[in-house]
């Protein structure tokens, strides 16, 4: 016999009451809105009964409820609950129109516009115009969740860094609409990422990652050749000053001259710039110009690192410059005459970047990104085998597997590499024969078109 056949034949019989079916159904959902109540129920000395409820109109968000019983405090509970789920069900809430309010909450709590500029892409990338995003949220399971997250993985063939950006507007606004009521329960908590499908990202070639040995003289070359032909600006000593320092260009351009310790050869890196965005709908944004913060990209960002000699001279010299023409904004190490302001001002990374831009192409040289620098300057140190959480100390990373995974490359050409791969494993050859091994000191004396160092 079929259970519905059970279920009809103990009705038809009186086996089961429905009223008392209907009794404990009811007592069952009284049970489970309380236990799912956020706030604490207690009673006071005064034998008063105690609770909070949600009201935005307090600078806490919840007011304080009292009743003479424990029966009625529960039922102003249940109450309350049932009146705000009627709402939602009258007008249901979906993420497409969560996420703008959502959006504005995560605004308030970051000064990093950037950040909020990407989160908006992710979901002009990802999320725009999809069916799910159009769900009244009371309606969303987590086994809808999954499936369309899981789809998006395979889509987009998603690494893990790509969706844990692209699942933080999922993951987060289902957190914000559970604080806000809106959802009594988090679908998105029963959603289990298969880390089998999260594609390993590959590796960029070298060549396009880090300037090699040859390419490093050669930009430094057109940097002088641009200094002699605009002797008041300085960005191009900025450019080279980076080869030697190997910060973020953000942290560059906010360099100040007390930030600088000409006695000990130390430099404090403690802000950056940031790029600042605004927007009225949440949705898009509009770039309004850049501007320096007091704290760097991550605490590990704060430090004080080492200037080796030649950055000594190069830093001597641009504060030569800004005496000579007077220029000055604050006690900032790079100014210059903006000439489209008709000012004198600090000069931004979009100005460094236009420089080495032009430089690569005037070097017959791919084009390559300041972080590209940055890239260099940590495989050289690795290359001359200095330690690696002295590394990592130096360039502001949390973790060396940082260092290793995404800032060392080879900056050799093949032949270069062929030629220490052999000096390295033919330990049979005499001395006499190994004078001419490729130096990774790329900085060493140059002796035709290839760089020496005595063994």
């Amino acid at each position: 016999m079929q259970e519905s056949d059970i279920l009809q034949y103990a009705l038809s019989n009186g086996i089961i009451d429905l009223l008392d079916v209907q009794e404990k159904i009811e007592m069952n959902k009284r049970k489970e809105t309380l236990n799912k109540h956020p706030y604490s129920i207690w009673q006071g000395k005064n034998n008063l009964w105690y609770t909070y409820l949600p009201d935005e109109t307090k600078n806490n968000n919840r007011t304080l409820k009292k009743r003479t019983s424990e029966e009625s405090i529960y039922n102003l509970i249940v109450d309350y609950w049932e009146n705000e789920h009627e709402k939602v069900k009258a007008e249901p809430i979906t993420l497409e129109k969560l996420f703008p309010e959502w959006l504005r909450f995560k605004s308030a709590h970051t000064n990093a516009s950037s950040y909020v500029k990407r989160i908006s892409a992710d979901w002009k990338r990802y999320y725009e115009g999809e069916k799910i995003v159009k769900t009244p949220l009371i309606k969303l399971t987590g086994i809808q969740i999954d499936e369309w997250i899981h789809t998006k993985i395979k889509e987009s063939n998603m690494t893990k860094t790509q969706y844990f950006n692209m699942s933080i507007i999922f993951r987060q606004s289902m957190e914000y609409a559970m604080n806000k009521k809106y959802i009594m329960q988090n679908p998105f908590a029963e959603v289990k990422i298969n880390k089998k499908m999260l594609s390993k990202p590959k590796k960029k070639s070298d060549e396009t990652q880090v300037f090699l040995v040859e390419e490093k003289p050669l930009i430094i070359a057109e940097a002088y050749k641009d200094l002699e032909q605009r002797p008041k600006i300085t960005a191009p000593l900025g450019i080279i000053l980076m080869f030697y320092l190997g910060i973020r260009a953000g942290e560059l351009v906010a360099l100040k001259v007390s930030d600088f310790d000409f006695i000990n050869n130390r430099v404090n890196i403690q802000r950056m710039e940031v790029r600042d965005y605004v927007t009225e709908d949440q949705v898009n944004f509009k770039l309004t110009g850049r501007t320096v913060v007091e704290h760097t990209k991550t605490n590990a960002g704060e430090r004080s690192i080492y200037m080796t000699s030649e950055a000594k001279e190069i830093v001597e010299r641009i504060i030569e410059i800004n005496k000579k023409y007077g220029f000055v904004d604050e006690d900032y190490l790079f100014v210059q005459y903006h000439c489209r302001k008709k000012v004198i001002g600090r000069t931004n990374t979009y100005t460094m970047a236009k420089k080495l831009m032009l430089y690569c192409e005037r070097a017959g040289i791919s084009q390559k990104s300041m972080h590209k620098i940055r890239k260099t300057y940590i495989s050289t140190l690795i290359d001359n085998r200095i330690n690696i959480n002295e590394i990592k100390k130096l360039v502001g990373h949390e973790d060396e597997r940082t260092t290793f995974g995404n800032y060392c490359y080879n900056r050799f050409s093949d032949k270069q590499t062929e030629n220490a791969i052999e000096a390295a494993l033919c330990d049979n050859k005499p001395k006499k024969e190994q004078t001419n091994v490729i130096c990774f000191e790329p900085d060493k004396v140059i002796k035709g078109n290839q760089k020496i160092c005595s063994l």
